[in-house]
């Protein structure tokens, strides 16, 4: 089996991309990488009722032969809503958290490299600053396990390096790095 090396980096995409099939009244659900920050929420455009899905770091788990390992990704999508009449916002960011949880249980996104996403947690972010600020905050966290495999000096990681002489004279990138 060979996984490819941007496993880890679409995988984000790919879970946020099912969540709007299950989910398509939603504003906005995109991927993103690291944790958000009520700072972040605010300063960014992110429509809500909206998703954030991001990849918050790995874990080593089982080693399975000399080049083959179990990880343990830890994801997690963050649920934004703001009041809309008629509806709490804190109700509305449980009953998408609660979708979401239902839907990430046991689920490998049809990926080859996952497992089943085990450990599923549901936690409200709610602070006085998104209170103050007319917003609820919730997290969908779980570990996603992925089988990733070394590379070695035979199958090199595939990595370009561009550089642009003269942006002036020459808009154009050239590639000056890479695999042979």
């Amino acid at each position: 089996m060979t996984i490819e090396p941007n496993t880890l980096s679409n995988f984000p995409e790919v879970v946020a991309d099912q969540i709007k099939l299950i989910l398509p009244k939603l504003k906005h659900c995109k991927p993103m990488f690291g944790r958000l920050s009520l700072e972040e929420f605010v300063k960014s455009p992110f429509a809500t009722p909206g998703i954030r899905v991001s990849n918050l770091g790995l874990k080593q788990g089982a080693n399975f032969s000399g080049n083959t390992h179990e990880f343990y990704v830890q994801m997690a999508a963050y649920v934004a809503t703001k009041p809309k009449l008629g509806e709490d916002r804190n109700v509305a960011a449980v009953n998408i958290t609660q979708a979401i949880a239902a839907h990430v249980a046991e689920n490998d996104f049809g990926q080859i490299a996952f497992g089943r996403a085990r450990d599923v947690s549901v936690t409200s972010l709610n602070t006085v600053k998104t209170r103050d600020n007319g917003t609820s905050l919730w997290a969908v966290i779980w570990n996603q396990p992925v089988i990733l495999t070394k590379y070695t000096a035979q199958d090199p990681m595939p990595i370009e390096l561009y550089v642009q002489n003269n942006a002036e004279t020459n808009p154009e990138f050239e590639e000056v790095g890479g695999q042979e």
